[in-house]
């Protein structure tokens, strides 16, 4: 039997979580109660533990990751641990950082039809997917493969697949994330449909400005608690803030651990690539050199990714020509594929044999690491994607020898506060820096950037930036005093 409207059907009583290795607990005598109807709002830093409280609903912060855990979490009024990991997903259902993840079949409508004809007879499997297609607007796409969608499509096809159950529960984790400005419509035009259908969502995300408004209660998850906050009252301090430019960044070089080499030159002409049959870049053509930064701006699936791996050598252009005058390091838009080992330790010795360093090159880099918050002993994997993606900066950085950075969306994941101040340091990074970008809010941070747009397989120089919508600024100073001391 299903709860009424206004009864609880999650809960988090006096949770504490940590894992394996770890010293501290990521969760701390955390405590919530989401009742059925709630569109809840969780915000947090970058590794404050809302990924954690996912898995902790799911009941695979135990059974998978294989973390320690203390205190209650209830499910329509049963502990997790009560259910079985199957009968829980019938219940609770979350949409993770990365959508590609919920599928097995590459085109889109065999993953879901087979996925519902797992749970219903096939005449209702194909009745239930053409309807949440229907409603979510992506019948048009059912026949494509799952790699040809836009960020936007995929993230609507990965909410569409966690509904055909039905769950009581939706969890959406950093559902915002690779969203070009037209994806970043379509995701929130589906999660207000799931508000108007009265589904029970809870969101944890980075990107929170655009949430706002669909948000029944705003919740901050803050040094392993979680508690409630008065965003009008953050958002009114933070427009009466007497300085109006974004503070300095807290982020600063550590002696010694500057880049000494001369910056990098990279020059494209008249480049193609295609893979298979289908043309990707027509003709694009580029030159980036000095100590400045190149943003590539386009719509997702525009060819920006592939646009870097060839200026790093990983693919090959089917015509024209890419010379490339220095030491560069590609860091993709997924953070786990720039990791191969199980500690920090190990990736920066790696990182050392790779650019034939000094031998102090592990215990000085490592050392500058952990003044950033990261241990020799720290596993890349365990850590949140924010965390993991700056922590491939920083390592690019602090290791040295690099002078040509590829950097492939690397604001997903990060606060507010996180992105100006990565910005902020790679402003100041003495190396040529090209970095990809879909949306429009942040082009506005490096300044004396050179943006050039991605269309068509062509690249253009844009002398009029695109305006953002984000209002960068104002949340920037919002969740400075957010995740600040002075509460709100």
């Amino acid at each position: 039997m299903k709860p009424t409207n206004g009864e609880a059907v999650l809960e988090l009583e006096d949770l504490w979580i940590r894992y394996p290795g770890r010293r501290e607990w990521t969760i701390s005598s955390t405590s919530l109660k989401l009742r059925r109807g709630e569109f809840c709002l969780v915000l947090g830093e970058t590794g404050s533990g809302k990924t954690t409280i996912a898995r902790a609903v799911t009941g695979v912060a135990q059974a998978i990751y294989g973390c320690e855990v203390r205190g209650s979490v209830r499910v329509l009024g049963r502990e997790v641990s009560e259910y079985d990991l199957d009968e829980l997903r019938r219940v609770v259902q979350v949409v993770n950082q990365n959508p590609y993840a919920h599928f097995t079949d590459p085109i889109l409508r065999e993953d879901l039809l087979g996925y519902a004809e797992a749970l219903y007879d096939p005449h209702r499997a194909q009745q239930v997917v053409e309807e949440l297609s229907d409603a979510f607007g992506i019948r048009g796409v059912l026949a494509r493969s799952i790699f040809e969608l836009s960020g936007g499509q995929i993230r609507r096809a990965a909410i569409v697949k966690a509904l055909v159950g039905d769950p009581e529960i939706l969890v959406l984790d950093e559902p915002l994330m690779w969203l070009d400005n037209a994806g970043l419509s379509e995701v929130l035009e589906a999660l207000a449909r799931l508000k108007r259908a009265g589904k029970t969502v809870l969101v944890l995300e980075h990107k929170f400005f655009p949430l706002l408004g669909l948000a029944s209660r705003v919740t901050l998850l803050s040094n392993g608690r979680v508690r409630p906050v008065n965003f009008s009252d953050c958002l009114e301090r933070a427009r009466e803030h007497e300085d109006s430019k974004l503070e300095a960044s807290a982020i600063r070089f550590n002696g010694g651990l500057e880049a000494t080499s001369t910056a990098a030159t990279v020059r494209l002409e008249n480049v193609w690539f295609k893979y298979d049959r289908k043309w990707v870049l027509e003709g694009a053509s580029l030159t980036a050199k000095g100590n400045r930064t190149y943003i590539v701006y386009g719509e997702n699936g525009s060819g920006k990714s592939t646009l870097l791996k060839l200026i790093a050598g990983y693919l090959k252009p089917s015509k024209g020509r890419i010379a490339v005058h220095g030491r560069p390091i590609y860091i993709p838009q997924l953070p786990y594929l720039f990791f191969t080992e199980e500690t920090l330790r190990a990736e920066v010795e790696k990182l050392c044999r790779a650019n034939r360093s000094e031998p102090e090159c592990p215990t000085r880099s490592l050392s500058a690491l952990e003044r950033y918050g990261y241990g020799p002993e720290d596993v890349p994997f365990n850590l949140s994607w924010g965390q993991m993606l700056r922590l491939a900066v920083l390592a690019s950085i602090l290791v040295g020898g690099f002078n040509l950075l590829l950097l492939d969306e690397p604001f997903s994941g990060l606060t507010y506060s996180g992105r100006v101040e990565l910005a902020r340091l790679l402003n100041r990074v003495p190396a040529t820096k090209v970095i990809t970008a879909s949306g429009t809010d942040l082009l506005g941070l490096f300044e004396g950037a050179i943006v050039v747009g991605l269309r068509s397989g062509r690249l253009t120089r844009l002398e009029h930036v695109p305006q953002s919508e984000d209002h960068i600024e104002l949340a920037y100073r919002a969740s400075k005093i957010l995740y600040g001391e002075a509460r709100c």
